[in-house]
């Protein structure tokens, strides 16, 4: 009988050995789910392109639609006196 138990005992250690597979297995899970998140926002942020970090005006939506035609001449000038430069400091 204590052959048996002494059995049990080596047996049940070896269940907590420090090299076993469920000590690895949550930290491998957890960065595998990181990287399935953290790979495909850097690339995307990556490809993106640079965008500068410029906020687009109002000026600069009234030049682009003159200048795709969407207003004339005429209707220039009305809209273009409310938008007032950005006033930026140094």
């Amino acid at each position: 009988m204590d052959k048996r138990l002494a059995a049990l005992a080596a047996s049940a250690a070896g269940m907590h050995d420090p090299v076993d597979w469920g000590m690895w297995l949550g930290p491998l899970v957890m960065m595998a789910l990181v990287l399935s998140i953290a790979v495909p926002v850097a690339l995307a942020r990556w490809m993106g392109g640079d965008r500068g970090g410029r906020v687009q005006t109002a000026r600069d939506i009234l030049d682009e639609c003159f200048a795709r035609g969407e207003i004339d001449r005429e209707e220039y000038p009305r809209p273009r006196r409310y938008c007032r430069p950005l006033i930026t400091s140094v």
